[in-house]
């Protein structure tokens, strides 16, 4: 008898186990969050002083005295992700050859800078 009885209970050990079904919960759709204009300079601000720090900013030509990387610099020259430079209402890219950064390096826009002299600029209208 405690050997039917141990066989059975195998037996439905077995079998229940090998029956049981796992469901995976419904994943929901990543919602995607857009920048605000203040989040994008300060992810500008970010690459920038990463750029600054690095003394790479001479990978472009100074124009007017200073070295401006626009968007389009950002991703094609530094490997920057610029995917997030969206405008917040109507999800249009930025103006990816205005909207970038500016290394007034010989101050000629005479301005009293705090850490760097780095100027952001955006345009996602």
């Amino acid at each position: 008898m405690k050997k039917g009885l141990t066989v059975f209970l195998i037996l439905f050990l077995l079998v229940g186990c090998n029956n049981t079904k796992t469901t995976k919960p419904d994943k929901k759709p990543e919602e995607t969050k857009y920048l605000t204009k203040m989040e994008m300079n300060e992810k500008l601000f970010g690459y920038a002083t990463e750029i600054y720090n690095a003394k790479t900013y001479t990978k472009v030509e100074k124009t007017n005295g200073e070295y401006f990387i626009s968007l389009k610099n950002l991703k094609e020259k530094y490997n920057y992700d610029i995917s997030m430079f969206l405008n917040p209402t109507t999800h249009d890219k930025c103006d990816q050859e205005k909207t970038g950064v500016s290394f007034d390096i010989d101050n000629v826009r005479n301005l009293e800078y705090k850490d760097a002299p780095i100027l952001i600029m955006i345009y996602c209208d």
